[in-house]
């Protein structure tokens, strides 16, 4: 888990760095059309008196636009501040062909004495338009300053979902190991594949009231796990192969948290029984995996098939077994069993030991 939080630490202030705005402005008023929209670069701080529009949609006086780029699929994180409580301001997203992605409003949260935006939002690669106005009824403007910065692209280990994912038939594909991140408000689907015997675990930490779903291939829900409020996110899911889907999705319709999710897996490593010491009525057998095991099944019997086995379990790499008859053939095995946030899972057999007892 520690080697997993430093990995991601690690990975977000290396995507930080690489897109840090060494070149960051300040920029004032856009322009009031789509076609003569003011360029931004993201990382850029917009400060201006934003005029009053009732209609933030329509190329008026009252509107204010830019124009950004994203060469990736991107997470961006939507910052804004006005200069009193009582201004109040409204940032609307736009696709190159003007339709409308999402609209943000500004709100005095906490009693700050002024009205703040603090959104995240993942959009694919594209050209998209930002239109900024006051909805202040009764003001000509609101003053206001506003940043746009790219938290991370998508690459190969990160898959971030869009709007666009929101059934089974649309779920975004991705292998155990990727980091998954998207909007809580917009129930993301996924798709995976297993291909051995399995514990599948996902982690993440403050996504929200949500709910994190497993379905099999067709469509059938397998698994319901609920996180509730800032909650660490720590689940296991003991899977076999075969193609699976995984849906997050807001719990309480009223959480607009962005979640981001690590995603692995964990084998049960097979079984090596390293010594078998006989006594007269007696076996000690030790054993190894190359892991830390939870606890350890071992089973004896006359029958080289483990007909009329006992079976004893141990949380030790050694055990001694006794009430064996004097002079007779018996049979040995050993598998490793482990439970990963709350996912239980049962090793391979070890190679089957013969030993004759004294």
């Amino acid at each position: 888990m520690k080697k997993i939080i430093t990995y991601i630490i690690g990975v977000l202030f290396c995507v930080f760095l690489l897109n840090a705005n060494v070149n960051a402005a300040t920029i004032g008023i856009g322009s009031n059309s789509r076609s003569t929209a003011v360029y931004y670069n993201m990382g850029d701080t917009i400060v201006a008196d934003f005029p009053y529009s009732l209609d933030n949609d329509a190329n008026s006086d009252g509107n204010s636009y830019y124009v950004f780029s994203l060469p990736y699929k991107a997470k961006i994180q939507i910052n804004a501040s006005t200069n009193s409580h009582q201004e109040t301001i409204g940032i609307k997203l736009f696709d190159v062909n003007g339709e409308k992605i999402e609209t943000f409003y500004s709100e005095d949260k906490n009693n700050l004495g002024y009205q703040v935006i603090a959104e995240t939002w993942v959009l694919p690669a594209g050209t998209y338009y930002m239109n900024i106005t006051s909805l202040t009824s009764g003001w000509s403007s609101a003053y206001a300053s506003v940043r746009l910065d790219v938290l991370l692209y998508e690459d190969g280990m990160y898959k971030m979902a869009s709007y666009m994912n929101n059934s089974l038939s649309q779920a975004v594909d991705f292998t155990i190991g990727n980091y998954l991140s998207g909007h809580v408000t917009q129930k993301d689907y996924y798709r995976f594949q297993v291909f051995e015997n399995m514990i599948f675990i996902v982690e993440g930490s403050q996504i929200g009231n949500t709910y994190l779903r497993l379905f099999d291939s067709g469509g059938n829900k397998i698994s319901d796990s609920f996180s509730s409020q800032d909650a660490v996110v720590s689940y296991g899911y003991y899977l076999q192969p075969g193609t699976y889907y995984m849906s997050v999705e807001d719990a309480t319709f009223n959480s607009s948290t962005v979640y981001d999710l690590v995603t692995s897996m964990y084998k049960t490593s097979r079984v090596s029984i390293k010594k078998v010491t006989r006594g007269k009525s007696s076996v000690k057998v030790k054993y190894a995996t190359g892991q830390t095991n939870d606890k350890y099944q071992i089973q004896i019997s006359r029958n080289k098939k483990f007909k009329n086995c006992s079976s004893f379990e141990t949380t030790s790499k050694s055990i001694k077994l006794n009430g064996l008859k004097s002079k007779k053939k018996y049979y040995v095995r050993v598998r490793a069993y482990d439970n990963i946030n709350g996912a239980s899972m049962y090793g391979k057999w070890s190679k089957i030991k013969m030993f004759k007892t004294k």
